[in-house]
C-alpha cells in the first residue's frame, strides 16, 4: 500500500506556502515547488499568480510525478520512503537515491533500479534510516549554505528521520525483548 499521502503531508510541513520573491520571480514557491521547476515539469509557462494558486491536487501530482515515481517510492519499505523522498525534495533525486545507495553498501550509480531496492530491502530499516541520516547531514554540513541555512536543514533531517521510524512496524512485546537481553550482556552470547 502506497504511503504517499503521509510522506508528502511530512514533507510539505517543510517547504512551507507561497513565497514570492520580487527580485527574482522565477525563485518564487508555493509549497517549495518554484516557477522555474513547475514550468520545466508541467511544459508549460505559468504566471507568478497561477503558481499561488496551485491546488492541493496539482501539488500532489507535480511531486508525485517529480519525485516518487521516479524514486519508486512504493517500492521501498515505508520510513525509507520518506527519507529519500524528503532528500530528493531538497537536493534531487540523483543525490537522493546515492546516499541511500551509500547507506546500503550497493552501486553507486544514482539509479533506483532493482539492484538498491534489493539490498535496502535486505537490511535493518531502522539502521538503513539511520544511517542515511548521517549521510544526509554530513552532505549538508559540506555544501556551501551551511552557515546560513544548516541549522534548518539538520531540524529538517532530524524531524524527517523520526517521521520515518515512526512509520516502521511496532512489535507488542518489543521492548520487553530487548530489556532481556540488554540485562544479561554475556549470558546470551555465542
Amino acid at each position: 500500500m502506497s504511503n504517499f499521502n503521509k510522506c508528502l503531508n511530512a514533507v510539505l510541513k517543510h517547504e512551507g506556502g507561497f513565497i514570492k520573491h520580487p527580485k527574482q520571480p522565477d525563485l518564487s514557491s508555493n509549497s517549495g515547488i518554484t516557477k522555474k521547476v513547475y514550468e520545466a515539469w508541467a511544459k508549460k509557462s505559468i504566471t507568478e499568480d497561477q503558481l499561488e494558486s496551485l491546488s492541493k491536487t496539482e501539488v500532489a501530482l507535480f511531486y508525485k510525478e517529480k519525485y516518487w515515481k521516479v524514486l519508486q517510492c512504493d517500492n521501498l519499505p515505508h520510513g525509507v520512503d520518506l527519507i529519500v523522498f524528503d532528500f530528493a525534495v531538497s537536493a534531487g533525486p540523483y543525490k537522493a537515491v546515492i546516499k541511500l545507495q551509500q547507506a546500503v553498501n550497493c552501486y553507486l550509480d544514482g539509479n533506483m533500479g532493482p539492484q538498491t531496492i534489493e539490498a535496502v530491502n535486505s537490511q535493518n530499516i531502522r539502521d538503513v534510516i539511520n544511517k542515511y541520516k548521517d549521510l544526509r547531514l554530513s552532505f549538508y554540513r559540506n555544501i556551501p549554505g551551511y552557515d546560513a541555512f544548516g541549522a534548518s536543514w539538520e531540524d529538517r533531517t532530524e524531524d524527517i528521520t523520526n517521521i520515518a521510524i515512526s512509520y516502521l512496524p511496532k512489535y507488542e512485546h518489543e521492548d520487553s525483548i530487548l530489556s532481556y537481553f540488554s540485562d544479561k550482556p554475556d549470558e546470551h552470547t555465542i
